[in-house]
């Protein structure tokens, strides 16, 4: 259906909803017993009231008869019926249609366009390695931004407006300049490669081997997701949420035709990048991040003795240091990337 839930069949109504209720039973029991374990006892409640919704629904307006499609009351019954599905926050309801961290986005550079699976479900391929494998597409992440969020209130949920958590882009900052050594990576490298590569901000690196180039950051951006962490982490929560959901709401439905994950029993311990940062100012054909060495606008060779992690808990010598890598850095007219035009 438009969104996501199974629909109504044209015959052999009661017996659908009935047998949906069936699998939502087994589902909880499917949770176990030691539900809060990965927050299990909340997605088994859910279940439950969605399935005695189902119940009350057949009961009070499908005894003894389903009414007649077209009618009123047959509006009222499929109204019901949505709601009664959405009591158990299928795969992630609100939030996004969430599948364990994935999320539905435009295709780039569609800029505002409707939210789409379209990037996971019609892959390309690339070469990475000397292999060809295939990718999700470019996507927008669209939960992101709150103003594409805002856009879609069907898929993320209604906002609520207020002055302090509606960002404003900033007019007076024209030009900034990062100062770094190298060791930058994760948010960021997403943060500082994107306006240094759009000819918005000088970089000056120090340190690194003398005499040979300096990359701005050292590793790519992208979120790590964690399996069976000791905590127990969302991502573990949402991998058996969204089993359970797929069993329930997608019994005929094998894997790859949807993307769920499946979820691995015999591990300790699993860290992946579910996403990875492209470079989009380097073109359509962009490798990700990491694949490119970065060279700054400008290098001091310059090795500092004093670990510069905390600024708060500086001592004097340190911040001495520090402050002498300022005024280097001050010294610098701004030296952005320029547009190469093409021939």
């Amino acid at each position: 259906s438009e969104k996501g839930l199974p629909e109504l069949p044209d015959t052999g109504v009661r017996e659908f909803i009935a047998s949906l209720a069936g699998r939502m039973d087994v589902g909880v029991e499917a949770l176990g017993r030691d539900r809060e374990f990965f927050g299990r006892s909340r997605k088994a409640g859910l279940l439950n009231e969605s399935a005695s919704c189902l119940r009350t629904l057949l009961s009070r307006f499908a005894d003894p008869e389903v009414p007649e499609r077209g009618t009123q009351a047959w509006t009222v019954f499929t109204s019901l019926y949505g709601q009664c599905l959405g009591l158990s926050e299928p795969l992630g309801a609100k939030r996004g249609m969430e599948i364990m961290g994935y999320f539905p986005g435009n295709i780039y550079p569609q800029d505002i366009s409707p939210p789409t699976w379209e990037h996971y479900l019609k892959p390309v391929t690339k070469v990475r390695g000397g292999k060809a494998r295939q990718f999700s597409r470019f996507s927008f992440l669209g939960r992101a931004c709150p103003g594409y969020a805002a856009a879609y209130p069907e898929h993320y949920g209604t906002t609520n407006l207020t002055d302090s958590d509606w960002a404003r882009p900033q007019t007076k900052l024209k030009h900034i300049v990062y100062l770094s050594d190298g060791t930058c990576g994760s948010t960021c490298s997403v943060s500082s490669s994107s306006p240094f590569l759009d000819g918005m901000a000088t970089f000056v690196t120090y340190g690194g081997v003398k005499g040979q180039p300096l990359d701005i950051t050292s590793f790519n951006g992208g979120n790590v997701g964690t399996y069976q962490s000791e905590s127990g982490s969302d991502l573990s929560k949402s991998a058996l949420d969204n089993v359970v959901d797929a069993s329930v709401f997608y019994p005929y439905s094998a894997p790859p035709n949807w993307p769920f994950l499946p979820v691995p029993l015999n591990i300790y311990k699993l860290r992946f990048a579910q996403r990875a940062e492209y470079p989009r100012a380097l073109g359509p054909k962009a490798l990700p991040r990491e694949w490119y060495l970065i060279p700054a606008s400008y290098h001091l060779d310059v090795w500092a003795t004093h670990s510069f992690t905390k600024y708060e808990t500086l001592e004097q010598p340190a911040l001495d240091a520090l402050h002498s890598l300022y005024v280097l850095t001050a010294a610098k007219a701004p030296k952005p990337l320029r547009r190469r035009e093409q021939a």
